[in-house]
């Protein structure tokens, strides 16, 4: 069950940090009563991604609404604005559900279209209002002199449900029997289910990285924490940090110092996807060398069940970058740019079009893809 947060918010200042309560509602993008703006579903083999599209206007930066068709290899952009921003600040689309629901940097102007069901937020941490974006949640940190208590929204059975709740099994122990206590303030990600609200966190244990889970009942409030071994490489400062994991269901993805990293609560096993990795390296011909090029992919989106990732390529042409949209650790298509080109190619590596974004369309070249998982401060 997937379901994104996004009415009217009411806000509670308190001493150092701002917590909230609200109550937003987001239908869910797949519902039968919300006519979906992009279908994903296998309908004549085509698999549509939604996107945006930056335009520069002057000063300003209008972000449209486009979708890639991976098997006809195209790209659609539409005239719907979705929110605009000065091309002097700093923008950051927090979490986008795919559909109509926006969690946007407050440097952010939605348009009329998507007002209503847009929430803005500051990038300032000045605000003390850190607030961790995640799937099916949204959770914020409270007074300093309640470290392990938390304001969060999700959802039960169809409602929605804002509370407090506070993280009382926070100890671990390493094989020596010594323990440690979780320090709340370095949570790095967390998910919800409609049952369970999930605090994932990243901690050396002996000599090795791991992953500490506390799985959270929102009905009963009972809590149990979970240690899953990863790898030595895994550091901390780097891989799987908020910013840089997107989640299917209760699968996260991000990168890792061989690749694509992959992290399931339901098994509790870490792994890497060494032949997805490796599929996103070969895909273009490159000079760097494999080991640093696949240490340098990264993940950008995931909509449904298919992930989205970047490819750094060096083929001697000028900006260059690969964009694999992977199914099932497939590749599914592709989208390879450089200069101010973009070219479009299906799951058998043909190339099915190409676009010239020289001129206003397509600042940055860059395209905006759906992710669920983010916060306002790193």
């Amino acid at each position: 069950m997937e379901y994104y947060v996004c009415k009217e918010t009411t806000v509670l200042t308190a001493v150092l940090f701002v917590f909230l309560f609200f109550t937003i509602g987001c239908e869910n993008p797949n519902s039968p009563n919300q006519e979906n703006m992009y279908q994903n579903d296998n309908v004549h083999d085509e698999i549509i991604i939604p996107c945006l599209v930056y335009e520069e206007n002057g000063y300003v930066i209008d972000s449209l609404v486009a979708s890639w068709n991976t098997s006809a290899g195209t790209l659609n952009i539409s005239e719907k604005k979705a929110y605009s921003f000065n091309k002097n600040d700093e923008v950051r689309c927090f979490t986008w559900n795919g559909n109509d629901c926006f969690l946007l940097s407050d440097t952010c102007v939605p348009s009329s279209q998507y007002l209503i069901s847009t929430e803005l937020f500051p990038l300032d941490a000045k605000s003390k209002q850190e607030v961790l974006f995640g799937d099916n949640i949204k959770l914020f940190k409270k007074l300093p002199d309640e470290p392990n208590v938390y304001s969060i929204q999700t959802e039960i059975d169809g409602q929605i449900q804002t509370k407090d709740i506070q993280l009382k099994d926070t100890k671990y122990q390493d094989s020596s029997g010594k323990y440690y206590d979780l320090n709340p303030f370095d949570l790095s990600f967390t998910y919800a289910d409609g049952v369970y609200a999930y605090f994932i966190f990243i901690r050396p244990i002996d000599h090795e990285n791991k992953f500490i889970v506390i799985k959270y009942n929102l009905a009963s409030n009972e809590s149990m924490i979970n240690i899953i071994s990863s790898d030595s490489q895994l550091t901390p400062s780097s891989l799987f940090l908020q910013k840089d994991v997107v989640n299917i269901n209760e699968r996260f993805y991000s990168h890792t110092d061989k690749g694509i990293g992959a992290l399931d609560l339901v098994q509790s096993k870490f792994t890497y996807l060494i032949e997805l990795s490796q599929e996103c390296w070969s895909f273009i011909p490159s000079t760097i060398k494999s080991d640093i090029y696949i240490s340098s992919l990264s993940v950008i989106g995931a909509y449904n069940d298919i992930l989205l990732v970047s490819v750094p390529v060096n083929t001697g042409k000028s900006d260059e970058s690969l964009i694999c949209a992977t199914r099932d650790n497939k590749i599914i298509g592709a989208i390879y740019r450089h200069d101010h080109i973009m070219q479009f190619y299906d799951k058998d590596k043909n190339l099915k079009s190409e676009l010239n974004f020289e001129g206003n369309i397509g600042y940055g070249s860059q395209l905006i893809f759906p992710t669920k998982n983010n916060t306002n401060l790193r």
